[in-house]
């Protein structure tokens, strides 16, 4: 629906181009709908306007992660790569809002530094509300944990779980521990209490993708 909502936002502008985190809105609208030009334009001009400063810096850095592709993964020699400046920019601008940490946190779990992206997360989760993204920042930080352990360190496979981080952790270690009917059903369990957007967010996790071509597992991812 991004273009229907792009759409009613340029009406509303037009209408009453004073409404507060209106040029935010329509930069987030754009950018979702694919028009690049017209989400870096709104993007500025809310910034200029002070308005959803930190989103706003946010919104710019997933601009020029796009724009930096591959390339903007590493720096290059002391060059910070934009889309990062961006997300620091927008923690300083308001150190309350947890988006900033999650993406950079994110960018620096893909670029396999699990150490920063850990402890990026945990001061995600000290700034977020909603239960959905409490599951997220929760069962990314157990599947660290978990990552970082030798073969011979892990715990033991659990019997049950019910929280997502527990679900989602036990059926990571059994898929380590070559118990992969019992990972299968904590997974199962996991997609029948979770929303499916967030089942399949979490299970995108980097974690899993060593196991993703296992014979029976397909079904599963």
């Amino acid at each position: 629906m991004a273009t229907h909502a792009l759409s009613s936002l340029r009406r509303v502008q037009s209408e009453n181009p004073r409404i507060p985190s209106l040029d935010y809105l329509l930069g987030l609208a754009a950018l979702q709908a694919g028009k690049i030009e017209e989400a870096e334009e709104a993007i500025a001009m809310s910034l200029a306007k002070g308005e959803r400063v930190s989103d706003s810096l946010a919104l710019r850095a997933s601009l020029e992660a796009q724009a930096e592709g591959d390339a903007g993964w590493t720096p290059i020699g002391d060059v910070m790569p934009a889309a990062e400046r961006s997300l620091h920019e927008a923690i300083t601008a308001d150190p309350a809002n947890p988006f900033p940490y999650f993406e950079l946190a994110m960018r620096w779990r893909l670029r396999g530094d699990n150490a920063r992206a850990k402890e990026m997360l945990k001061s995600a989760r000290l700034r977020l509300q909603p239960v959905d993204a409490h599951a997220a920042v929760d069962v990314t930080l157990r599947l660290l944990e978990l990552q970082g352990m030798e073969d011979g360190s892990l715990p033991q496979l659990p019997q049950e779980a019910a929280a997502p981080a527990d679900l989602f952790a036990a059926a990571y270690l059994g898929l380590r521990l070559g118990e992969d009917e019992q990972a299968t059903a904590f997974l199962q369990k996991a997609r029948a209490s979770l929303p499916p957007e967030l089942y399949n967010y979490l299970l995108a996790d980097p974690a899993f993708a060593p196991y993703r071509a296992r014979p029976g597992l397909a079904e599963e991812f």
